[in-house]
């Protein structure tokens, strides 16, 4: 994405990244859903790059010239309301008598067989 703020044309950007449109279209959705870009207008549809409010959400690497846009919220401050959430509202609304939810994603470099091998959040409920 240009840093000037104009936009790039789909058709144009997949095709310079040698990407075939589906893997393009994933990737874009997932930069939409990041809210890293935003749509713009061309014939192909086009996006450019989201407005950033503060500079200090923004860190560039002068060497390699590339910048790491840091989210709004991480994710390990979403655990705490997700497990109360799933705990009361959540449990009651589909008739768990009991349910047991743990936080398992800060557990060091234990082997589990892969890099997405265990969950962030478990729950077993009857």
């Amino acid at each position: 994405m240009p840093d000037t703020g104009e936009a790039l044309g789909n058709t144009a950007a997949g095709r310079s990244l040698g990407w075939a449109r589906p893997r393009y279209m994933s990737a874009c959705f997932g930069l939409l859903d990041k809210q890293l870009v935003v749509k713009a207008h061309g014939r192909g549809g086009a996006l450019r790059r989201a407005p950033v409010a503060d500079g200090s959400d923004v860190s560039v690497d002068d060497a390699t010239g590339t910048a790491t846009i840091r989210p709004p919220v991480a994710e390990t401050e979403l655990y705490d309301p997700i497990l109360a959430t799933l705990q009361n509202e959540w449990a009651e609304d589909r008739g768990f008598r009991a349910l047991a939810i743990e936080e398992t994603a800060h557990q060091g470099r234990r082997p589990t067989g892969g890099q997405w091998t265990r969950a962030d959040l478990v729950g077993v409920g009857m």
